[in-house]
């Protein structure tokens, strides 16, 4: 052991001697002294250049903001990642990746400055300095980038150490309250052990800066850093044994909060009726493309599957297949389901590349099963959701009930469909990734490996149309053995190069011939292609320096490039769906309409009115195995589309302008347009077919720019996003709307444009949502400034626009207390929209509710009823009732009435969770009622019913997944405990410390467990839920 490890260790000993007795004041004194003085030491180790850059960072805000800006400065080298999406994402390929980040904070960071926020808390009120965490991180960073293979280590190194944190921060949740001391002595032991770590590793590269003995030193750092992760999982193992050991039911309580936390979830999806099973099964959506050649030899795999989901039916039994990219996986799911199709009621087939396609993927399922409301325009995702897995924990859950096989198909990251689409009723479950850690707990593991020399034959075999024409002899049956061995036994690779063989076949191509063109390669290939892809996750395989399916795709590339015999539908099309979401791309997307407005566009040769072209270029492209049609539905492997991407990048002349140009124009005129800030919910159901498709267009956009830095800037993309971004704020979608959004103010061209301006207000309401109040006004500051210059110049639509930036930003001021200021905003929207007429009375309506906040807010009651009123009058005409803004107003009147002490304050908040809870029972504002029923209810003696109320409120909170409003409604729940039974109290300690853990990690948020009252924790939340 290292002499580090060992002055760790001897550090340990010394903290964990003190005990349990010991003075808690002495024991964050000592913490505090450990840290201080690896500080101290780190200071000495490394040179004064290196410290006073390390120094320079004084959170994660500022790693992350300098890796941005770093970003547009990096040389022009196609494997560099995107440091601002991709900086900590190692389960992505580190060149063009298949899909960004949907979250703003890569994980790591997240993590980590998660860990530090509840370390920091424990040993309250003593302060300490976290600047040389991240400085390290941003130096480790830079001295990466030099070598490709350096940046694939350190994002490993980093995911490994991402997943330890999580696990440290799992036990502070349960911990923090109980055992502070112990807890906040294993946080030091963790952090000092990372810094000393991370010392040696700045200290190692900085001595090989050359890639002269980069494999010596890539050794040394493994092994250093294998012991460092050995003292942290120590660290985390001595927390989890003293908890079992010293108090049993400490560890009872915390697995107590989390079977209520997912008995609430079955709650939530018990509120949809699904008694009457009304679908016509058997139900099977799993694809029915290619199901028998590439399946030679597999029968193994299909024993392990059988044997994984063999077991009681009242369980749920899961098995996941991973391996590398090409070999197979998705074929071996779905063969199996096919093959035992008989054994199961329903088969369901989840595309699970992203959200967007999660959801997409179970509103189908909802839709085929015949749900309650599946059927309707206007059902959103969130409500087919809730109505699958109430059928799951009825239909299918009951006795003899429903037999069923969910296949997630693609996982990058388990935690995409680990807590919320997966089901905890008995049933089975494959999931097929690339990488091994994609698995659930109780999850069966199969490695899907390539084929062996021989079955590669047998599959080309069988693949092959024309025989008799391609082997006619000796010579031939030699090649097969070659060309089957130089693809390494991957069977997409078999059926590329099957497909090339049987396309040319006229051309007298025996497997020979074909051997020898394919021997011959491109230089250009070699040079520029080999990054492609690797592969991924499997160690045991040596990588090369050209990837083996590279040549085969460029030869069908170049195939399409210079045969025209049929080929320019194809290559046109080609470039298109490399760009969409690779499964599920509809034919309708491609209509006669596409072209109306640019008759001398390519796409007319797909385009056209008898759907001719569209059907000649699948034909090529199913011939030459790049593309697949599943009835209306045309699929394309991810290494398929990231391969034809990287052919055109090379190509040069435009080629890829021209495909992204296709690309944007066929989703403009499929995606329904926002006009002047105008809710879109009439075309929800329109917007919910394309969002995926859109969003896979503008993360491959970003990928180019973020490689070659040159490639032009799109407006027409930039407009798309603009109304892709705000349906998906509408659908409260935020993190996936801002990313778009910093993909499309990257894509236009003119900052002060009303577009830019547009992207910068929808940008700031998904932050004042987020209850994100700095980002909110960096945003939306600027884009008032740019809408009062468009409204001078009485642009079209310019002044309805500027009321709506004038109203937000009011919103925005009351928030923060800025009460005349707010008035005063809303007062010149006021203006403008009497002006507009007809056409701004909801709009206006919307003013004088946001007025009477103000005047709420301000302690001005009687300004307030008449603002509402007014408000009120409007809503009733236009909406009736049960309008949508309705639930808002009563929402509003219930906190006015409540501030007056008028007894009716229930009945209002009542009144919007019945018009809620028909149409939109997820919505957070019906989380805030409950909230708010349950405070009346404590306040007025009611306690059981005050927590049932919050359960409520949780349930909601939680399906969102919204931070702050969990944490508001647990706190309350914690408070009503504190007076009750010695279990209640201890319960109540367990509930701050998981408010804590969640909100440690927040952005702009004030927080501590110090905060008394109703009013400090309203701020945890967005301000239309206070």
């Amino acid at each position: 052991m290292n002499s580090i490890m060992m002055e760790s260790d001897e550090n340990l000993m010394e903290l964990l001697s003190l005990s349990f007795e010991d003075n808690p004041e002495d024991v964050r004194k000592a913490v505090s002294e450990r840290w201080n003085t690896a500080v101290f030491k780190a200071k000495q180790k490394l040179s004064s250049t290196d410290f006073e850059t390390i120094q320079s960072f004084k959170s994660a805000e500022a790693l992350l903001q300098d890796l941005q800006n770093r970003q547009t400065k990096l040389s022009k080298n196609q494997w560099l990642p995107n440091l601002k999406y991709l900086c900590f994402e190692p389960q992505w390929s580190t060149e063009i990746p298949n899909r960004l980040a949907l979250s703003d904070t890569p994980p790591a960071i997240k993590v980590l400055r998660s860990s530090i926020g509840m370390f920091l808390m424990i040993i309250a009120p003593r302060s300490l300095e976290f600047a040389v965490m991240w400085g390290l991180i941003y130096l480790l960073t830079t001295l990466s980038l030099k070598s490709k293979t350096m940046w694939t280590d350190f994002v490993k190194r980093l995911e490994r150490i991402r997943r330890n944190l999580n696990l440290l921060n799992m036990c502070a949740k349960s911990f923090s309250a109980s055992f502070p001391d112990e807890l906040s002595r294993a946080m030091v032991q963790v952090f000092t052990t990372l810094i000393q770590f991370w010392i040696q590793t700045v200290h190692m590269m900085r001595e090989n800066s050359t890639t002269h003995g980069l494999g010596s030193m890539t050794g040394q750092i493994e092994s250093k850093f294998s012991t460092a992760m050995e003292d942290v999982e120590a660290s985390i193992k001595y927390l989890r044994d003293l908890a079992s050991v010293i108090s049993p039911p400490l560890v009872a309580q915390f697995d107590r909060l989390e079977n209520e936390r997912r008995a609430r979830q079955d709650e939530l999806a018990s509120m949809v009726d699904v008694s009457d099973d009304c679908a016509d099964y058997p139900v099977n959506l799993a694809p029915t493309t290619h199901l028998s050649a590439v399946f030679y030899g597999r029968e193994e795999a299909m024993q392990q599957i059988n044997a994984a989901l063999d077991g009681p039916l009242d369980r749920l039994r899961s098995v996941l297949i991973h391996g590398l990219g090409g070999v197979g996986k998705t074929q071996t799911a779905l063969h199996y389901a096919h093959r035992n199709a008989a054994n199961y009621d329903a088969i369901f087939w989840i595309r699970s590349e992203t959200t967007l396609s999660i959801n997409a993927s179970i509103s189908a399922i909802a839709r085929s099963l015949k749900l309650p409301g599946s059927m309707r325009e206007d059902v959103n995702d969130e409500q087919n959701c809730l109505a699958f897995q109430s059928w799951l924990r009825t239909q299918a859950a009951r006795k003899s009930g429903r037999r069923w096989l969910m296949i997630f198909d693609n996982v990058d990251n388990i935690e995409d469909i680990g807590s919320k689409y997966v089901p905890t009723s008995g049933g089975s479950v494959i999931i097929t990734s690339r990488y091994p850690d994609t698995i659930l707990p109780t999850s069966s593991e199969i490695s899907l490996k390539p084929f062996a020399i021989e079955d590669s034959i047998m599959v080309l075999r069988d693949l092959m149309k024309f025989k008799t024409l391609q082997i006619r002899g000796q010579e031939d049956e030699s090649a097969l053995k070659v060309l089957a061995d130089k693809i390494d036994g991957l069977p997409l690779g078999l059926r590329v190069i099957a497909g090339l063989m049987n396309i040319n076949s006229r051309k007298d191509m025996t497997v020979s011939k074909f051997l020898n063109l394919y021997s011959k390669g491109s230089n250009k290939l070699l040079k520029t292609s080999g990054h492609i892809v690797e592969y991924e996750g499997d160690r045991t395989r040596r990588i090369g320096t050209e990837h083996v399916l590279n040549r085969v795709w460029n030869m069908s590339f170049m195939q399409l490039e210079n045969d025209s015999e049929r080929k320019d539908e194809a290559r046109v099309f080609l470039g298109a769906i490399s760009l969409f979401c690779p499964d599920g791309i509809p034919q309708s997307l491609f209509g006669p309409d596409i072209t109306a407005t640019d008759p001398d566009s390519a796409l007319h040769l797909i385009c056209d009115e008898h759907g001719l072209g569209l059907d000649a270029a699948m034909a090529v492209l199913s011939q030459m195995a790049l593309a697949d049609l599943d009835g209306p539905t045309i699929t394309i492997h991810r290494l398929i589309q990231d391969a034809y991407i990287q052919f055109l990048m090379d190509e040069g002349k435009g080629k890829l302008e021209h495909a992204f140009d296709s690309a944007i124009t066929i989703l403009q005129r499929r995606f329904p347009r926002q006009i002047h800030g105008r809710p879109m919910h009439s075309e929800w159901q329109k917007c919910r077919k394309v969002i995926e498709h859109a969003k896979w267009l503008a993360e491959r956009y970003s990928q180019v720019r973020s490689t070659d830095t040159k490639f032009p800037v799109k407006e027409r993309l930039a407009e798309l996003l603009k109304h892709c971004a705000w349906y998906l704020f509408e659908m409260a979608d935020h993190r996936t709307a801002l990313h778009m959004l910093e993909i499309a103010l990257d894509a236009c061209p003119e900052k002060g444009s009303e577009l830019y301006a547009h992207l910068l207000n929808t940008m700031g309401s998904c932050s004042f949502e987020l209850n994100d109040l700095q980002t909110c006004r960096r945003t939306w500051v600027e884009a008032l400034a740019i809408r009062k210059v468009w409204a001078k110049k009485n642009v079209s639509g310019a002044k309805e626009e500027l009321a709506n930036q004038l109203n937000n930003f009011g919103n925005l001021e009351s928030a923060e207390g800025k009460y005349e200021s707010a008035l005063d905003l809303f007062e010149q929207a006021r203006k403008i929209r009497v002006q507009l007429g007809a056409d701004a009375i909801v709009p206006l309506a919307v003013t004088y509710m946001t007025t009477g906040r103000a005047y709420f807010l301000k302690g001005m009651y009687a300004e307030a009823t008449a603002s509402y009123k007014k408000a009120e009058d409007i809503f009733l005409e236009v909406f009736g009732p049960k309008g949508h803004f309705m639930a808002h107003l009563n929402y509003a009147y219930g906190n006015l009435r409540r501030a007056q002490n008028k007894e009716d304050a229930k009945v209002f908040y009542e009144k919007s969770c019945s018009i809620l809870r028909d149409e939109t029972p997820f919505h957070l504002l019906l989380a805030a009622c409950y909230y708010k029923i349950a405070c009346l209810c404590f306040s007025s003696g009611d306690r059981k019913m005050a927590l049932e109320l919050l359960e409520k409120a949780l349930r909601i909170a939680e399906f969102c997944e919204a931070v702050g409003d969990t944490a508001r409604a647990l706190r309350k729940k914690a408070d009503i405990l504190c007076g009750g039974t010695d279990d209640d109290k201890q319960q109540a300690n367990l509930l701050l410390s998981q408010v804590g853990s969640i909100m440690a990690g927040q952005v702009g948020i004030v927080f501590s467990l110090k905060y008394e009252t109703e009013e400090e924790w309203d701020n945890w939340v967005c301000p239309y839920w206070r």
